[in-house]
């Protein structure tokens, strides 16, 4: 297939570690970045983008206490990979990122299951499959930039929390590549909520009514990380669209 699957190491994650792995792909937007941090992601659009922002305006009309505001401040979006780059390679990271686009298919179809959003810790994420396409654009994207990457990067906390041999697996993705979500642990998702009372953001999230929807992945951007696993709509540096020209 033109997506074929790249894959640095097979990791087999169910149950408890894995609703620890995916809690972790927000949380490290602010934990282990120096440098430059940039999320390189797929912009949520069309009807799926109206449908995010309607699902988040009633998730803080029951939870007031929501600090997540994809209306004005954040921007939904579906990361392909966020990490910490070297300062002087963020136009290089813009070139390689545009360039790598020329290979991605323009049909990819994201679905988004309504039953697949949930509460993990203080977070609320629409959890989505890694559909073959999607997975290659992630992978895609960290094999032609993660040589720009800052070494050393530091490991999250939450990954030392993990039973063997997950733990040194995602250590070594961290040293590698400056993420533990890429390739085989790539766990797409949007962040629609957070709120320190997880128990109050659960209850509210079980009032929103939250039907199937489907998306084609239309661009590419990149920004600046938020806080609480956003990308701030005052942050994208730059955004691609996938053409069939390219």
């Amino acid at each position: 297939a033109r997506w074929q699957r790249l894959s640095a190491s097979s990791i087999a994650m169910r149950g408890a570690v894995a609703a620890v792995l995916l809690l972790g792909a927000v949380i490290c937007t602010t934990s282990y970045a120096t440098g430059t941090s940039l999320d390189i992601h797929v912009e949520v659009g069309g009807s799926s983008y109206e449908e995010m922002l309607r699902v988040n305006h009633k998730l803080s009309e029951a939870d007031p206490e929501n600090a997540v505001d994809l209306t004005s401040t954040a921007f939904p979006h579906i990361t392909l990979y966020l990490t910490a780059f070297k300062n002087h390679t963020v136009p290089e990271v813009l070139v390689r990122v545009q360039e790598t686009l020329s290979r991605f298919p323009t049909d990819c179809e994201v679905p988004f299951d309504g039953k697949e959003a949930a509460v993990q810790g203080s977070y609320a994420m629409w959890n989505i499959p890694a559909v073959d396409c999607l997975q290659f654009m992630s992978d895609a994207i960290v094999n032609a930039t993660m040589d720009l990457a800052e070494e050393n990067q530091p490991v999250p906390p939450w990954v030392h929390s993990l039973p063997e041999p997950a733990r040194s697996e995602k250590i070594a993705l961290v040293k590698k590549y400056g993420s533990p979500n890429v390739f085989d642990q790539f766990q797409p998702h949007v962040t629609i909520g957070w709120d320190v009372n997880g128990g109050r953001l659960s209850q509210a999230l079980s009032e929103v009514s939250r039907p199937d929807i489907t998306m084609i992945v239309r661009s590419v951007s990149v920004g600046h990380t938020g806080p609480h696993g956003t990308v701030l709509r005052s942050g994208i540096i730059e955004k691609f669209n996938i053409t069939a020209s390219q």
